[in-house]
């Protein structure tokens, strides 16, 4: 399954694994991924077929990330084989949530995707 850059195969590994993350120190009941960053803590309130809900610890905003988000970054990553999550940055695929978009999938896909740095991922190769 590794080898394969099919979206669907890979949104479903996402969402299995996103649901795996540590729980929260504050908000046990949920899940929580941190930017690769600043280590800003990311609750994720809800995994659906059709996006990601995501609370910043730092804001306490929620955000609905929708599935079409990540599937432009993976297809970035496919055809670039890196990404940026500094947004404006010309390797960033989509400067909306950069920071945990990056730090989502990176988390939930580490045998396809590497952390460079703090601010750069990678596909394995």
């Amino acid at each position: 399954m590794r080898n394969t850059s099919d979206w669907s195969v890979v949104w479903q590994e996402l969402r299995d694994n996103l649901v795996k993350q540590p729980p929260c120190p504050h908000h046990p009941e949920y899940p929580r991924v941190s930017t690769l960053a600043l280590q800003v803590i990311n609750d994720i309130i809800e995994i659906l077929e059709s996006g990601i809900r995501v609370r910043s610890h730092r804001t306490l905003h929620k955000d609905f990330i929708k599935t079409r988000i990540f599937e432009i970054w993976w297809n970035h990553l496919v055809a670039n084989k890196s990404a940026s999550l500094c947004p404006g940055h010309r390797n960033n695929p989509v400067a909306l949530r950069s920071s945990i978009v990056g730090a989502i999938i990176a988390k939930c896909l580490p045998d396809r995707i590497r952390v460079v740095n703090s601010n750069t991922i990678e596909l394995v190769q």
